[in-house]
């Protein structure tokens, strides 16, 4: 395992993590891919309602969201906005 890799959470099947109580993050059956749902979003012309990412475009998303939180952080001096942020 190389130094900028976390060691693998292994599940007998996939399962979703909910994030913020209501969008839901998980591996795709056996096609290597990260999936990311939201309940509110409407379905495209294919009739999907979810964003799928390769494991490389899942890692950069993270590193955008890290980079932008801690952006944000400073930005509020530690202040969190709650109005209109569901967090359950």
């Amino acid at each position: 395992m190389n130094s900028h890799t976390a060691p693998s959470r292994r599940r007998r099947e996939p399962a979703a993590d909910a994030v913020a109580g209501f969008l839901e993050v998980g591996r795709k059956n056996g096609c290597g891919k990260i999936v990311i749902k939201h309940p509110a979003r409407k379905a495209d012309s294919r009739g999907l309602s979810y964003i799928v990412l390769s494991p490389r475009h899942a890692r950069h998303l993270a590193s955008l969201l890290i980079l932008n939180a801690e952006e944000a952080e400073a930005d509020t001096g530690g202040n969190y906005p709650t109005k209109g942020i569901r967090d359950d």
